[in-house]
Formats: C-alpha cells, structure tokens, sequence
C-alpha cells in the first residue's frame, strides 16, 4: 500500500481571475513536533515562510538566480549561487588536499604514538568532514521512481523511493510543477528554484548548518509529500498571495560561510 494513500486532506483552493501571487502551504513534521510552513511564489521572487516565527528562512530571487538564507537574530543574510557552490567545493577540496599532504609529509618523523594520533584526528577530520568541511564525504543519495502514483491535497504525483547506501531513507510524492496552477511567470520562478535548491544539493552545499528544503527533493518535479522516518512535509493548500514581495530588512548585512581558500 502506499505511504500516501491514506493521507485524507483537503482539496486544493484555487482562486478565480489573476493573481499577483501564490501560496503553497506545507505541514512539517520534524523531531515529533508540527509546524506549518507557506511557499510564496511570485513572478520575481519565491520565499519560504515558517509561520510558527511569522518570519522568512530564505528569499529566491529570479533575476540573479540566488537564495538568500536569513539570519534574524544576527541581522545577517547569505548568499548562494551555483557558481559560489562549485566553486567552493573545488576550492575547498583542493585545501584539504594541501593540508592532508603537509600533514603526511610532517608525520614522518613522529613517534608511532604521535603518529597514531594523527591517524585518529584525520580519521576524525573524514568523520566531520560534512558538518566541517561542508563539501567532503556526504553520503550519496540515489532516487528510485516507482511506477505507482498517489494524490495529496487532489494532486496527483509519483511515488520515488530514496536510497543511501541500499537503505531506504526517503519516500517521495512528486508532482511536475505544471500540475499546481500556477501562471506561466511563476512557474518559472519555482522551476529556477528548484534547480538551484538541487544544485546545491548536489554540491552538498547545505551542510553549513542551512536544512536542506524538502522541496528540493524531487529529481522531476516539486515533492509535494516526503516522509523520512517519522519526520515529514505534506502540501495542505494553494493560496492566493498579495501582490507586496519581500525585501530584506534594511540593516541586514551580507553574511560569508567561512571556507579554505575562499576570501
């Protein structure tokens, strides 16, 4: 039976006439505890709201192609961007490799008790290294579609499987961005949303302490349900917006993830 298909939800709300925008409406669970999370979607921008703070985690602006995470108890907002991503991730390999190589050539003349502390802090450094290091050995992921189709929220979508390492870790419902409704522009802005979440995935960018958006999760499409152990997202509703995008708050400054090697 699928993991879906006792989901019993309320159809989507679809508004009449044009809009300036529109809301996705999520509910999360996560660490036993529910939240709900809304997705604006505009021609110009999209922005993640959790509504339990009543502020944005992080602003896609379409021009630029660039997700904004912010910090509100700093002030501080940062910057993503494809080439930022692969950048980073060659840069900070190639500093891994100097260090481990200056390290190796420095070992040679310690003690076998030195050396085998060594061993054990590079052992750590490997362990660490998706948390730390940000690029470096985070596990890889393989999606598995399946040919078994679900509805959430009247949506229909296809069910994927995700697996890491021959384990199941995942279970995705994943809908092509056509099918929610949007106008031409703001199917646009989720698309280039989507692909830029999926980059950074895919770059392991969002092991700066950034939670990975669920939404990103699809390969195909926007994953409109996702279950991952007893944590999970679900799509409740489609909502008209206002036409006001967000700004960033002035007297926010622009944040850096410290990495080796990038100013």
């Amino acid at each position: 039976m699928s993991p879906f298909h006792a989901l019993a939800l309320p159809a989507l709300l679809f508004a009449g006439g044009a809009q300036a925008a529109t809301t996705l409406v999520f509910s999360v669970t996560e660490n036993a505890r529910e939240s709900s999370h809304q997705l604006r979607i505009s021609p110009t921008q999209a922005v993640l709201w959790s509504a339990d703070a009543g502020k944005p985690d992080w602003v896609y602006d379409t021009a630029s192609d660039t997700l904004s995470f912010l910090d509100h108890r700093d002030h501080v907002f940062t910057n993503l961007t494809e080439s930022w991503a692969k950048d980073a991730q060659q840069r900070v390999k190639q500093s891994m490799a100097e260090m481990k190589k200056k390290a190796d050539e420095q070992s040679k003349d310690m003690t076998p008790q030195a050396r085998a502390q060594y061993q054990q802090g590079m052992d750590m450094m490997r362990l660490a290294g998706p948390f730390l290091g940000g690029f470096l050995n985070a596990p890889a992921r393989t999606s598995m579609p399946s040919f078994r189709s679900a509805k959430v929220a009247d949506i229909e979508c296809q069910e994927v499987r995700v697996l890491e390492k021959g384990e199941l870790v995942q279970q995705l419902c994943v809908a092509p961005t056509d099918a929610l409704q949007l106008s031409a522009e703001e199917k646009k802005t989720l698309d280039g949303l989507l692909r830029l979440s999926r980059v950074l995935v895919q770059q392991n960018a969002f092991y700066f302490g950034f939670a990975t958006p669920k939404l990103a999760a699809g390969d195909q499409g926007l994953a409109i349900a996702v279950k991952e152990g007893k944590d999970g997202w679900l799509l409740r509703s489609r909502e008209p917006a206002g036409d006001e995008d967000f700004t960033i708050p002035s007297g926010y400054l622009e944040g850096r993830i410290p990495l080796p090697g990038i100013p």
